[in-house]
């Protein structure tokens, strides 16, 4: 069952308002869209790419895109490092989508095994017309379940449209 989006940025802001005004902020959120199959390909595509076999890191450099699952990540730098585990580490111009779902950040560190992304830096989740924003988020990339922390703002579209 889908819930609707507008619905939890709805409570999400009434949550917000009761509590008042704080510096700090913690709220979960229901980003089913960007949850993803593990077993999901992984594409990636850059303009400049360094391997080092001592170090197993690989750096993707300049225009870097990744698609893993209904994920599509883009930006400056990808350090992906290969052990027992893969992880991604996204930085700068940092742009995550799925769907018409949209956050973008400063950086990103994926961990494949556990499924978890953890987005940090001026990070805005938008989707459908709203908006929320924080300094971290986590989010479980099997489930689409986020929490944002950090001085959180949110921003409603009672509609769930965006405002022309």
């Amino acid at each position: 069952m889908k819930i609707n989006q507008s619905l939890i940025f709805a409570l999400v802001l009434l949550s917000g308002l009761a509590l008042g005004n704080t510096s700090f902020a913690q709220t979960k959120l229901n980003l089913g869209s960007f949850g993803i199959n593990e077993d999901s390909k992984i594409e990636l595509s850059s303009n400049s790419m360094v391997f080092n076999t001592e170090t197993n890191i690989t750096e993707f450099f300049d225009a870097v895109v990744v698609t893993y699952g209904g994920l599509i990540l883009s930006s400056d730098k990808l350090n992906i490092i290969k052990n027992d585990n893969l992880e991604f580490y996204a930085i700068g111009s940092l742009s995550i989508s799925s769907g018409d779902n949209l956050i973008k950040a400063n950086k990103a560190h994926f961990d494949t095994k556990n499924q978890v992304a953890i987005i940090s830096g001026n990070v805005r989740v938008s989707t459908g017309g709203n908006t929320i924003s924080g300094e971290m988020l986590e989010l479980n990339l099997k489930d689409g379940i986020a929490k944002i922390t950090g001085s959180v703002k949110t921003v409603v579209t009672p509609s769930g449209e965006v405002s022309k």
